[in-house]
């Protein structure tokens, strides 16, 4: 997920970007993004980064 925001923010990107991820209630996809959002919490606390909401809210 991190990544495909990453790409949009390409070298020589002037204009502001907005990353936006679909996810249905209940699908897998759903399951695999509150599994994600939480190592990424962890991973941020590991490296005494605080993470944002806006990350991985």
């Amino acid at each position: 997920m991190q990544q495909s925001a990453d790409r949009a923010h390409r070298i020589g990107q002037r204009n502001a970007v907005f990353v936006q991820h679909l996810v249905a209630d209940g699908s897998f996809d759903s399951f695999m993004a509150e599994k994600v959002a939480a190592k990424g919490v962890v991973i941020d606390a590991a490296l005494d980064n605080p993470a944002s909401e806006d990350e991985h809210g």
